[in-house]
């Protein structure tokens, strides 16, 4: 048996490694020497400040313990769910791989930093995911083994911080944890189904277009995992490994230097965890009636901040496309009964029961976080960003990950219990769980072991693929300004 404290700090530095290698690779190939050259000597030194803050003794007298047999189950489930996500083409894949596969081949095929010819213009996205795959592959080929490769290893990291903070030895609550999922996203669904504007066999694989046109979903976690990889391994990772600190070990805030470092692989999700930890932080202040702030704490977030800067720059340069940003009230005259209507069905009806019946259920130092979790989950939908609002459906990832601890917590005590009530919990757990389930599934059965899968590889760069399979403004919304600060003066030309 290996103590929860040990696994942590592996969990910590292999963390920051995976976070931090993309962001150097950057710093070195897309900016000029010298700032370059900075730059990466501030990411890596404000790490190993924060690394050596980190391997000090737990304050929290944390008594569980890894068997070896779990940590090797932990690995192989983080395996089996990216061989049936479609990462590498090894199953079928659903859209948003068109924009996955066209990535990582242009950074494969193409010189850093590269211009898109039909246009004359550096991209402008956050490519954290694919650089450190697509710069191996530029030595030894093989692009989709290494970005499967990749996946797997962010997934698996993902799932230990999960186990961690879920705190259970059994495995089978890593799969409640990725499968809760809210009312509404299944109910929708079904509304499609029902009017006929998709196919069940297609259910969650095509393009689908919401009942409102405010365009509102938060997706299961595991949805998320197949459909935004990019995202939701950096993000998890980084929200687990600061709620393992801040509530479990009780060191303060200083991991959120690791937020900085989300910049360039997911700025959306990275939003959402700065307004959860301040949340978390006003929430306590209030609660305590005290107010502490210990500033040499946050030295490594400072440096760590300093060094982002011209990802900061990189990432402000995008061209204004004609993206569709505003409020909800702006898209939909009836926001008020919509947005409402989301909030309960999506998280607010399941959260209440669990909540409500299990009352009596011991209390998880995570549950602290719970009133910032959730005023999190009821603002981000009044926001609305780009042409399928992806930064609600993104900025959830994080909240939904600790709110799924906490639930998980729930049904792992109501399971124990004698009474009917945690029949009608069981099946809004199994309603929620059903699309991601359906997917599961798909995945499960439509691999290169059985036959061809569906996959998603067109010929063309990003901007093409965008250009020809969505919009010309939307493949214009990634690409840079070539009159902004960053190409004028920062990129390496």
């Amino acid at each position: 048996m290996i103590p929860a404290i040990k696994i942590s700090k592996y969990l910590k530095l292999l963390s920051i490694l995976y976070l931090l290698l993309p962001n150097l690779l950057f710093c070195i190939y897309w900016l000029k020497s010298p700032i370059g050259i900075l730059t990466s000597i501030l990411l890596i030194f404000g790490s190993i400040q924060l690394l050596k803050y980190d391997f000090e003794q737990s304050i929290y007298p944390n008594t569980f313990n890894f068997g070896y047999l779990n940590i090797i189950f932990i690995a192989f489930i983080a395996i089996f769910l990216i061989l049936i996500s479609g990462a590498g083409g090894f199953s079928d894949q659903i859209y948003d791989y068109l924009g996955h596969n066209t990535k990582f081949r242009d950074l494969y095929e193409k010189p850093w930093p590269f211009r898109y010819a039909e246009v004359d213009s550096y991209p402008c996205y956050y490519f954290g995911y694919y650089l450190l795959p697509a710069f191996l592959a530029k030595i030894f080929n093989h692009v989709r083994i290494l970005s499967m490769f990749w996946t797997a290893i962010g997934m698996c990291l993902v799932l230990f911080w999960a186990y961690l903070l879920i705190g259970k030895k059994s495995l089978v609550y890593l799969f409640i944890f990725l499968l809760f999922g809210g009312l509404f996203t299944t109910g929708n669904h079904i509304f499609e189904i029902t009017i006929g504007k998709i196919n069940f066999s297609d259910l969650y694989w095509s393009d689908f277009k919401p009942m409102s046109d405010a365009f509102l979903i938060y997706m299961p976690l595991y949805l998320s995992s197949v459909w935004v990889p990019n995202q939701f391994i950096p993000a998890c990772m980084v929200i687990g490994f600061i709620a393992y600190e801040i509530f479990y070990e009780q060191k303060g805030y200083k991991s959120i230097a690791l937020i900085p470092l989300l910049a360039i692989w997911a700025p959306f999700p990275a939003v959402s965890i700065v307004l959860i930890i301040l949340g978390n932080f006003v929430y306590n202040s209030i609660k305590t009636k005290s107010l502490s702030l210990k500033f040499k704490e946050y030295l490594p977030t400072s440096i760590i901040t300093i060094g982002c800067l011209p990802i900061f720059l990189y990432l402000l340069s995008s061209k204004s496309g004609e993206s569709s940003t505003g409020f909800i009230w702006n898209f939909d005259s009836n926001w008020l009964i919509v947005w409402l209507f989301f909030i309960l069905l999506e998280f607010g009806l399941i959260t209440f029961c669990f909540m409500v019946f299990t009352k009596k259920a011991p209390q998880i130092l995570l549950d602290k976080s719970l009133i910032p979790i959730l005023i999190v989950l009821f603002i981000l939908p009044l926001f609305h960003f780009g042409r399928n609002n992806d930064f609600t459906a993104r900025a959830c990832i994080p909240a939904i990950f600790l709110l799924n601890i906490i639930l998980t917590n729930r049904i792992s005590y109501i399971l124990k219990q004698k009474t009917k009530m945690k029949y009608v919990l069981i099946s809004l757990f199994i309603i929620g769980a059903f699309v991601p389930l359906k997917v599961m599934w798909r995945g499960t059965f439509h691999n290169k072991l059985i036959g061809e899968p569906k996959t998603y590889f067109v010929y063309g760069d990003m901007y093409q693929v965008l250009k020809n399979y969505h919009s010309p403004a939307e493949a214009n919304q990634y690409l840079s300004d070539n009159n902004s600060f960053f190409v004028k003066y920062l990129i390496k030309k």
